[in-house]
């Protein structure tokens, strides 16, 4: 389902029915804040993803960050990326 519903946060923007769930998903967890899961759930998926889907995940929120610019759903991939992410976007980027 993660595909399906990354392709969907391109192809549709803020106007998907995946965009809440996704962001609070992809969300990594902080000591400051109580929103989204939970660390441990968040650090086993993580785990359960191959190099290539981390990539993508980095690249699809990259990507929705920067269409959704000027809105909070453009803000709070930008906030999933930079918490986590970005590390793994290519070099290149």
């Amino acid at each position: 389902m993660l595909p399906a519903y990354l392709y969907s946060l391109v192809e549709e923007g803020a106007w998907s029915h995946a965009t809440d769930t996704m962001l609070l998903l992809l969300l990594k967890p902080s000591s400051k804040k109580k929103t989204g899961i939970k660390l441990p759930r968040f650090e086993a998926l993580v785990d359960a993803l191959t190099p290539a889907q981390r990539v993508v995940i980095a690249v699809v929120l990259r990507t929705f960050a920067e269409m959704e610019a000027g809105g909070s759903p453009g803000q709070a991939a930008q906030a999933a990326l930079e918490a986590h992410w970005k590390t793994y976007l290519p070099a290149s980027s």
